[in-house]
């Protein structure tokens, strides 16, 4: 996830109100070329520090 996606997250949940953390999961799947499949998950968690920053303008 990078920088700006955690920020765009950020904006959104400071409008949706008190959360005070968000967590989700990115989901990957590859192909080889063989045909079998391959799923990676990557989770990523954003504090209410994170949405606070954002709503101040730090970040």
């Amino acid at each position: 996830m990078s920088i700006r996606e955690m920020i765009q997250v950020a904006e959104v949940l400071q409008v949706e109100g008190l959360i005070q953390e968000w967590m989700t999961v990115m989901m990957k799947l590859d192909v080889n070329k063989d045909g079998a499949a391959n799923v990676h998950f990557q989770a990523f968690k954003m504090s209410y520090i994170c949405i606070k920053l954002v709503k101040e303008g730090v970040a």
